[in-house]
């Protein structure tokens, strides 16, 4: 899967046969480096689980990287001194 398929998977909300994805898709769709989502997870800003044996294996569901993306979008207006100032072209 290509970084523009992982990113619109996401955003059109298509159902994608796994529930999980990989650090590698998360930082694919995020446009971030793999250490940056790992760092992340570390920090728990995004929920993940941890797999295999030494449970080193992480994975991201699809639903916390889509609410850790809502939680995160910024808005027209949305920034402190903004409300009611539009792009002007000079």
């Amino acid at each position: 899967m290509s970084r523009e398929q992982a990113k619109q998977a996401v955003v059109d909300g298509d159902h994608v046969a796994r529930e999980y994805l990989s650090i590698k898709e998360v930082a694919a769709i995020l446009g971030l480096s793999e250490s940056t989502v790992r760092n992340m997870v570390r920090d728990r800003r995004i929920p993940s689980i941890r797999t295999g044996n030494a449970q080193r294996t992480v994975r991201i569901a699809k639903t916390d990287l889509e609410a850790h993306i809502a939680a995160n979008r910024v808005g027209v207006g949305s920034a402190p001194g903004v409300e009611g100032k539009g792009i002007s072209n000079g």
